[in-house]
């Protein structure tokens, strides 16, 4: 299972749980993990979840997406501590097995939609 925490000063953090391997990140409501921003484009991003690798492509996305303050261009495979930012929006990737992955802070302690607060993990490792 992928749990995705999404993040913004000044909101209240939302967890995600997927048990699908493609998520899609855009706007509207026909994705999986809807961002509802203008600058968020309406098909922003897509997630690939092999069950150990995060794989995330920006679909030539207005405002792009960010890893480690870098625009991706093609397909990334995420890394431990990678920091993920679509527009003003943090991700945070679990991938559900002990570990946080795209986190430069604990486990998520999200509230809102999604499923409740996870327990402090260890860090993922390669």
């Amino acid at each position: 299972m992928l749990r995705i925490t999404v993040s913004k000063t000044g909101e209240v953090p939302r967890t995600h749980a997927f048990d699908k391997r493609e998520i899609t990140v855009g706007r509207t409501s026909a994705n999986d993990l809807v961002i509802p921003e203008p600058g968020v484009s309406s098909a922003h991003a897509r997630i690939l979840f092999t069950g150990r690798d995060v794989t995330l492509v920006d679909l030539e996305s207005t405002n792009g997406t960010f890893v480690n303050g870098a625009r991706i261009q093609g397909p990334h495979i995420l890394g431990p501590r990678d920091e993920v930012h679509i527009c003003s929006h943090r991700l945070e990737f679990d991938l559900g097995v002990g570990s946080n992955l795209g986190t430069n802070q604990g486990p998520s302690l999200a509230t809102g939609s999604g499923p409740a607060p996870m327990a402090p993990q260890r860090p993922y490792a390669e």
